[in-house]
């Protein structure tokens, strides 16, 4: 059985944090982002960890302690 993985790209990261779901707001989307990392299901890659940890953020706090 092959196994899937997805890639998240910045802007996914970026738009969802800024648009969709802040983490005051939508702290159980974060906790499955999170949670689908760590089981390697969804894997970022280093050039997207770089373009968000750019920002001064909520949310290149939460990149910098997933990755």
């Amino acid at each position: 059985m092959v196994e899937e993985r997805f890639l998240i790209d910045a802007n996914s990261f970026i738009a969802s944090y800024q648009n969709f779901y802040p983490f005051d707001i939508a702290p159980g989307f974060w906790e499955q982002l999170r949670n689908a990392m760590l089981k390697e299901s969804v894997t970022v890659l280093d050039v997207v960890r770089a373009e968000i940890l750019k920002g001064d953020d909520e949310l290149s706090v939460w990149i910098s302690k997933r990755s």
